[in-house]
């Protein structure tokens, strides 16, 4: 899949303005974009190769984005479009396209179209006699997809901080570019009558489909609309700081989620916070030693939250291993963030060995006040490399307003 730099934002912008000019607009549009990303060219092309999957109801994954490949071939430029909605009476997916001036226009419809019930699909083809010099922005449906663009993606990088106030604060850190992604955090905590510091820290190399995802979702010129909120920290409680630079200029902000610009990019800031999860430790061992196994740390974690969509912040909470009889060690790292996220911890790749080859049923408990308030059971297992959640069940809940009182 092809992803592309931040400037192909300003590209997209110019052509829905210049989209509903007229003629004379569109040969202007030419021009620029000859200047700012590849070469331009206009040739007849056919659709070849249209297949589907079996619709399901749900996305997989989260479904808060659909995802689109993108690849050029010998034969032209191969597009497979996951959790495509169309109606539940479909039998094929209609592609319809133009090619002007670098610019590719897909059209995607489900037909037949007239049931009232929706599914998804994974629907994928190849437009043909294109390539990757030719084509300098892509969009399925009016939504861009793909922009060719020369530079380099070192010139994006995204960093989120989230600090902690008072004599038991602490902090984390977390820098992405296209090659790597950094992690370091430092809590301080009480034991026995003494404070004592922990520190983690940890480099992995970004990986495609993750740096992929995040450029989607990112929008530089919603970023900058943000405005920040009061500071938190200064008054012992915390900060959510995130900042972007692009080609050397930095932008940011504090504690902007109440923001309604925040709300437009949750799916990006939610995506770079879920990172966090996967990095707090990693794990070099190999059970299978013929399996080549990414170097991520992987976690199923639970998330609660109240019906406006703020996190349950649980006093305490436990996972018990049914089968085993006996409760699971509760990561501090993961806890701390739970604290703040209301995304608490299930198990995790330290697990990865006891839960190999296993189908194994944990019970999830929160409490707030002593008092039990949220109880579900999580089906996970693992195989060569990473931990997995192997039920239908949500990993996200939503509860009624707990009263302190």
């Amino acid at each position: 899949m092809q992803h592309f730099g931040i400037f192909c934002i300003y590209i997209v912008l110019t052509i829905e303005n210049l989209i509903k000019m007229k003629k004379m607009a569109l040969l202007g549009l030419g021009i620029f974009l000859t200047v700012s990303c590849a070469k331009t060219t206009n040739q007849e092309s056919q659709v070849s190769d249209v297949s589907t999957t079996p619709c399901v109801q749900t996305k997989a994954g989260d479904g808060n984005l659909d995802r689109v490949d993108v690849e050029f071939t010998e034969k032209g430029v191969q597009i497979t479009h996951y959790g495509f909605e169309v109606t539940c009476d479909f039998t094929t997916v209609n592609v319809t396209h133009t090619f002007l001036n670098g610019v590719l226009n897909i059209t995607q419809q489900g037909a037949p179209n007239n049931a009232k019930c929706k599914c998804y699909t994974d629907v994928s083809y190849t437009i043909e006699g294109l390539s990757q010099g030719e084509v300098n922005v892509i969009f399925i449906n009016g939504i861009q997809v793909y922009c060719y663009n020369d530079k380099d993606d070192d010139s994006l990088v995204f960093n989120y901080q989230f600090v902690v106030g008072g004599r038991l604060g602490g902090y984390s850190n977390l820098t992405i570019n296209s090659d790597s992604t950094h992690y370091v955090s430092s809590y301080r905590e009480l034991q026995s009558a003494e404070v004592v510091t922990n520190r983690y820290e940890t480099t992995v190399k970004t990986s495609k489909e993750q740096w992929d995802y995040l450029t989607k979702a990112f929008d530089l010129g919603t970023f900058k609309k943000i405005e920040s909120g009061a500071c938190g920290a200064c008054v012992d409680a915390t900060d959510e700081i995130f900042s972007v630079t692009v080609d050397g200029e930095t932008y940011s902000f504090t504690n902007g989620k109440d923001d309604v610009y925040y709300q437009e990019m949750k799916d990006f800031f939610d995506a770079v916070k879920n990172i966090i999860d996967t990095l707090h430790y990693n794990d070099n061992d190999n059970q299978c030693e013929e399996i080549a196994c990414s170097k991520i740390f992987m976690l199923i974690s639970f998330k609660l939250e109240y019906p406006n969509g703020q996190p349950v912040l649980l006093d305490s909470s436990k996972v018990f291993w049914i089968n085993e009889n006996r409760f699971l060690e509760q990561n501090l790292f993961s806890w701390n963030e739970a604290r703040v996220w209301g995304r608490y911890l299930i198990v995790d790749d330290g697990m990865r060995k006891e839960l190999y080859n296993r189908e194994e049923v944990m019970r999830f408990t929160g409490y707030i006040s002593g008092e039990a308030i949220c109880e579900w059971d999580v089906l996970v297992g693992a195989d060569c490399c990473h931990v997995s959640h192997l039920g239908s069940e949500s990993l996200t809940q939503v509860i009624p307003f707990i009263s302190t009182e």
